[in-house]
């Protein structure tokens, strides 16, 4: 479980902030709550600004995080490392275009 912790609170510093990307997953049945209420589990990454860390999610809240310019990945509901990893790659910016520049005058 120490293992655990230590890769979500490490894997959070590899991602950029200005480009807030949070991962998620299905939690585990003994994780419902009372209910089964829907909800989704922090994985990694960083919130947008204005919205606080959450470690279970409603989809408002997913909702939330996308309006404000967060992307939002869910992984399976029993996820490996290799999912884990190909998820952490996908959390990147997008690439801005570059200018073009005008041919110089002759």
């Amino acid at each position: 479980m120490k293992r655990l912790l230590l890769l979500v609170v490490l894997s959070g510093a590899a991602f950029a902030a200005d480009h807030p990307c949070v991962i998620l997953a299905p939690p585990r049945r003994a994780m419902l709550p009372f209910g089964g209420h829907h909800s989704l589990v922090y994985v990694a990454g960083d919130f947008p600004s204005g919205i606080p860390f959450r470690t279970q999610m409603k989809d408002s809240i997913v909702d939330q995080v996308k309006a404000k310019g967060g992307q939002v990945i869910v992984l399976a509901p029993e996820y490996t490392r290799e999912d884990f990893e190909a998820a952490k790659a996908q959390c990147v910016p997008p690439l801005k275009p570059t200018p073009t520049l005008p041919p110089e005058p002759k």
